[in-house]
């Protein structure tokens, strides 16, 4: 076996972020697996795209198989989890327009000037002051958006667990249904006035094809922890009152108490895993040791630095299986 070197990055700081968020636990205890299901679980394959969505900053199923690859051993060696072939190829997807009438995909009006296109409608409700997504609703692609505002908004109620929050939207929700549907359940909004248009007064319901939804449900997730660990880091940075430097590209001495976490993020993007045998026996070792801006933004995330602790030394049916 020749020496190889995976790029470590982000991901396992990433990995253990949504283990705190408990993605995995939430989604096994809503999509049970056929009992003939073997590999990895719903909830292990969302953490595992997840992650590919956020470390690789794209959503495409093409590039999930050939990025676990890449990175097979730095996984195994975060989670603890043997990722094989059909893991990573088991995110395929594909959509026949002509079969699927009810479908997800509808040509409707384009905000991109492009009526020749199929669509779809992705409505997000985000809590301030972090951002944070609280909902999120796949819709056909010519649906009107009017009718979908008051759902929405008893959706954020039921998450939150109470109307008393001020709920912000443009001017399709302030149709005179929504604004008194929201009344009567004595909660409270601010719609700027629509100038024209009526809202219909039926739509119907379309079954949403599950592969879109899921992939939505999943990208969701991946903005739901950047908001969470950029709303964590300032959070943390407040209580101390010590701004952070190092971020800023050019100007490293720049210091700041709200730093975006695509800053954090790109400071782990120096770290490399060598994988090598000798004598019958693989082991691993990080390359290089975490910085002090490395330790610093684990601690302010409120991770242990042992997250990049990778190092191993097994025999070769070892590899993969044992932590």
């Amino acid at each position: 076996m020749a020496p190889k070197i995976e790029r470590i990055d982000t991901i396992p700081l990433i990995i253990a972020s949504l283990e705190k968020m408990n993605v995995q636990k939430t989604v096994d205890s809503i999509f049970i697996a056929h009992g003939n299901w073997t590999g990895l679980s719903y909830g292990q394959l969302t953490v595992l795209f997840v992650t590919y969505v956020m470390h690789s900053l794209t959503h495409h199923f093409s590039g999930m198989e050939p990025w676990a690859n890449q990175h097979k051993t730095v996984i195994e060696r975060v989670t603890g989890w043997s990722v094989g072939e059909k893991d990573t190829t088991a995110f395929n997807m594909y959509h026949d327009p002509e079969n699927s009438k009810n479908g997800v995909l509808a040509f409707g009006h384009s905000k991109d000037h492009r009526p020749d296109l199929l669509q779809f409608k992705q409505g997000l409700a985000t809590l301030d002051p972090a951002g944070v997504p609280i909902l999120s609703e796949t819709l056909a692609g010519n649906r009107a958006d009017d009718p979908c505002y008051f759902p929405a908004w008893q959706g954020m109620v039921k998450t939150i667990g109470h109307p008393n929050f001020l709920f912000i939207a443009d001017c399709k929700a302030a149709s005179h249904e929504t604004r008194a549907a929201i009344d009567h359940e004595k909660g409270y909004y601010l719609f700027p006035l629509p100038m024209t248009g009526d809202t219909p007064q039926h739509i119907k319901v379309l079954r949403l094809p599950k592969r879109i939804k899921g992939l939505m449900v999943m990208l969701t997730i991946a903005l739901q922890a950047l908001t969470l660990m950029e709303f964590v880091v300032r959070r943390e940075l407040s209580k101390t009152d010590e701004p952070i430097a190092g971020l800023v590209p050019g100007n490293p001495k720049r210091k700041t108490k709200r730093p975006t976490v695509e800053r954090l993020l790109s400071q782990f993007g120096s770290l490399h895993f060598l994988i090598e045998e000798k004598g019958g026996r693989i082991s691993g070792v990080v390359v290089e040791e975490l910085t002090a801006l490395q330790k610093r933004i684990l601690s302010l995330l409120e991770l242990p630095e042992k997250t990049y602790d990778l190092s191993f030394m097994v025999g070769k049916k070892e590899l993969g299986v044992q932590k």
